[in-house]
């Protein structure tokens, strides 16, 4: 508690750390061809080579969560079928939770590489691996380096969607509807999960009942996520007139953690509050980051 107070971090939990130059994923440029074939040869050997790593990472992610559910099966000592075990082999309802939920220890995000805190609801062949990849503007995960850079290098979008309702020294905060950008919302609550241990799990279920309030900092490069919070709209929330929730999951991503953005977030969302005319307060249990 004294650690939490003075806005140390469990002992147990790793900061992130960034990566070097020399390992940013997105330096790295596919030599040139331009000299060596034609330009119809020079395209059919890309497309022949998309089509193998696509090949290759069915195969290992077949491959994983093969051996996941073998592993879940003999923890629960259940004989093994005749049949062999595949992607489409379902799993038993008391063995789903534990599947969708391991092996997950750290994301790159951006420029950065964290460990993961707890577990999230990611689709089985992401969550079967043990590294994933997450764009930090558009929040999309890719389960490997390569699909990741490309992804960085077509991805237009360089903000958050919705509304800029809040912007003063390179921080801006957008509010965003989860009924109209669900994927977006979706994916922001997947990536909180990961480092809060309660909250969000009712949110990735129910993303259009809820606003999002998500704070950036500007760069060159674009809007950086530096934290968000949610809320239960109000004609969403099943309270007395007098009682409204004006809070209900926050977050700050590690490498912005202990700069005072939490406090920020929660004065924001009693101002929101002032203006909207209702008196409010957080919705219990408060989040742990």
């Amino acid at each position: 508690m004294r650690e939490r107070e003075e806005g140390l971090a469990p002992g147990k939990v790793m900061p992130a750390r960034k990566i070097t130059p020399g390992k940013q994923p997105v330096k790295i440029r596919e030599p040139k061809l331009d000299d060596l074939a034609s330009s119809v040869q020079i395209y059919q050997f890309r497309r022949a080579q998309q089509k193998m790593l696509s090949d290759k990472e069915k195969e290992v992610h077949e491959h994983l969560i093969t051996q996941v559910k073998l592993r879940e099966m003999e923890m629960a000592s259940k004989p093994l079928k005749q049949q062999p075990v595949t992607l489409t082999t379902p799993l038993p309802p008391s063995e789903s939770i534990s599947y969708l939920e391991h092996n997950i220890k750290t994301i790159v995000f951006g420029e950065w590489e964290m460990n993961t805190w707890y577990t999230s609801m990611y689709p089985p062949t992401v969550a079967c691996l043990p590294r994933i990849y997450i764009c930090e503007f558009c929040l999309s995960y890719m389960p490997c380096n390569v699909g990741y850079r490309r992804h960085r290098l077509r991805c237009k979008r360089k903000f958050p969607p919705g509304n800029e309702i809040y912007r003063k020294d390179g921080l801006s905060f957008f509010e965003i509807d989860g009924a109209l950008q669900k994927e977006y919302c979706r994916n922001l609550c997947l990536l909180a999960k990961l480092y809060l241990k309660q909250k969000t799990v009712y949110e990735v279920e129910q993303v259009p009942a809820f606003l999002f309030y998500v704070l950036t900092e500007a760069k060159e490069t674009g809007c950086h996520i530096v934290g968000y919070f949610s809320k239960h709209k109000a004609e969403e929330q099943a309270l007395p007139p007098a009682t409204f929730n004006n809070l209900s999951c926050l977050l700050i991503l590690p490498h912005y953690q202990r700069q005072g953005f939490g406090r920020m977030l929660i004065e924001f969302s009693y101002v929101l509050s002032c203006v909207e005319g209702r008196v409010g307060s957080p919705e219990r249990p408060l989040s742990d980051h």
